[in-house]
């Protein structure tokens, strides 16, 4: 991947979490969090971290199912670009050829070989396995950010690992500030009535 390009003077780069603001009405992306895992010239990607599916994963062959097996993880969509692709996050302090650092300690990986020699050295929380992505094109990103539909923060590794997504949305307003979370919270209550 090529390196970061910094298109607006915005301060869109990878590891910055991208927080959807309510009136981003888009179903992929109403109240997420996305991780950017790159944005460069030729666009960015990322990855929704608090949209849990319905399905497991066999980590060893991909294979998916409906039902908890031993040795499965749970899924989550990363977004609605190739729901067939799998991705995974891990924490980990070596580097790997084979995977794509994108903050301290936090690496982007796809690789089932990777994955193989990884699994018996992490524990199960330091991973996150994903299908699909998010994905804009060159500039789309940028002129979506200056429009105003994005908070963004540089959230810590441990929330981005958080095993509970319930409320992970509101938690990561939170993070950026009280009146943040203030915002998220008037919200919910504009959305139940």
């Amino acid at each position: 991947m090529q390196e970061s390009l910094n298109t607006f003077n915005n301060s869109l780069e990878a590891g910055l979490c991208l927080i959807s603001k309510p009136e981003l009405l888009d179903p992929s992306f109403l109240m997420s969090v996305t991780l950017i895992c790159d944005h460069n010239e030729e666009g960015s990607f990322g990855l929704v971290l608090n949209r849990q599916s319905s399905v497991f994963i066999d980590p060893k062959t991909y294979d998916l199912s409906e039902k908890f097996q031993e040795g499965y993880f749970p899924v989550n969509i990363g977004g609605p670009v190739q729901l067939e692709s799998v991705f995974y996050l891990y924490k980990s302090t070596e580097n790997h050829e084979e995977s794509k650092l994108i903050k301290p300690n936090v690496y982007l990986g796809y690789s089932k070989d990777l994955l193989v020699d990884l699994l018996p050295k992490i524990p199960n929380e330091d991973i996150i396995f994903f299908i699909g992505y998010a994905g804009w094109s060159f500039y789309q990103l940028d002129c979506e950010f200056s429009s105003g539909s994005w908070f963004s923060h540089q959230l810590d590794v441990d929330f981005i690992f958080r095993q509970d997504k319930r409320n992970f949305w509101l938690d990561a307003l939170g993070k950026i500030g009280p009146d943040f979370l203030d915002y998220g919270k008037s919200f919910f209550s504009e959305f139940d009535n």
